[in-house]
């Protein structure tokens, strides 16, 4: 499970640094993205098995993002676990984050350990799609 990549999308700084803090001590290899036009780059360049991602984005926001990834052509691309992360708390936010192809939903603040755990299942046991 352990030297698996994760790409994290966030245009907050601090919480970018946070998480790659966290995963890499996890034994995860990250990469970070603040918009979505750097994220679609650094998901050809970087080649995730994961992707954290932020919902409110500049450039291309995380739905549009989440919708390009499931819709890809490119099976591994296609095929990348996708974890949304997001102030947005509303059931509609949530049901419109999984329909366009999340395979996760967390609500900002998260625990970390929490987040991590969610992680390994998914990373895991793929098709493991909840949102809490």
């Amino acid at each position: 499970m352990k030297n698996k990549r994760i790409l994290i999308v966030d245009d907050d700084l601090d919480l970018l640094s946070l998480l790659d803090w966290h995963l890499n001590r996890s034994g995860y290899k990250t990469g970070a993205a603040v918009n979505g036009l750097e994220a679609i780059m650094k998901i050809r360049e970087f080649k995730p098995d994961l992707l954290l991602l932020d919902i409110m984005l500049p450039e291309i926001d995380g739905l549009k993002l989440c919708r390009w990834i499931k819709d890809n052509k490119d099976v591994a691309i296609s095929n990348l676990c996708v974890v949304l992360m997001t102030a947005l708390s509303g059931l509609s936010d949530r049901a419109r984050g999984l329909s366009d192809g999340a395979d996760y939903y967390i609500t900002k603040p998260f625990d970390m350990n929490d987040l991590v755990l969610r992680i390994e299942a998914l990373l895991h046991f793929p098709g493991n799609t909840y949102s809490g």
